[in-house]
């Protein structure tokens, strides 16, 4: 009988560990989700659609929400994709749409790209690439794809359904 008791006692002491662990881990990881969002909230991410679906969008329904952009600050950069088309962008109060959308501002004809994919803009001086909740993804540098904003520092390869296409600063 001492025996059964002692057995189940350590049981319910391991669950207890368990639960314990378990709990320390969530904490933990509720900090840091935390901490994620607060950095990233540094920069207001824009928003693109009156609704949230990405492949729903009618070309009708987008609207561009002004992100207090840098008025009157131009700066430059260029666009290549991987079938070697170039294009320069100047700009000025403006967000690059990219999306198999035929009002986006780099239309890509790749059935894995959503009609409004992804957005470049610019703001405080600096370059932004935004992933407007597609199914696929947006990725740089081969890496996962980004989740929210990524701030542009240097030239970057960027992967968004089967095309790849470099943005270069300039």
């Amino acid at each position: 009988m001492d025996k059964d008791i002692l057995q189940i006692s350590l049981v319910l002491l391991a669950v207890l560990l368990f639960i314990i662990v378990l709990i320390v881990l969530l904490i933990f990881v509720n900090i840091k989700r935390k901490k994620y969002e607060e950095e990233s909230n540094l920069v207001e991410k824009p928003s693109i659609y009156k609704n949230e679906s990405n492949d729903d969008v009618n070309d009708d329904e987008v609207e561009i929400k002004d992100v207090n952009l840098n008025k009157g600050e131009a700066k430059k950069l260029s666009i290549i994709c991987n079938n070697s088309s170039f294009k320069n962008y100047e700009m000025v109060n403006d967000i690059i749409t990219i999306g198999r959308g035929k009002k986006c501002d780099l239309v890509i004809d790749d059935s894995y790209i959503g009609k409004y994919h992804s957005i470049i803009f610019y703001k405080d001086k600096s370059f932004f690439l935004a992933d407007l909740n597609s199914k696929n993804g947006t990725y740089v540098e081969n890496e996962k794809a980004i989740d929210g904003i990524y701030e542009i520092v240097k030239n970057i390869k960027v992967k968004i359904g089967y095309t790849e296409f470099y943005i270069i600063l300039k």
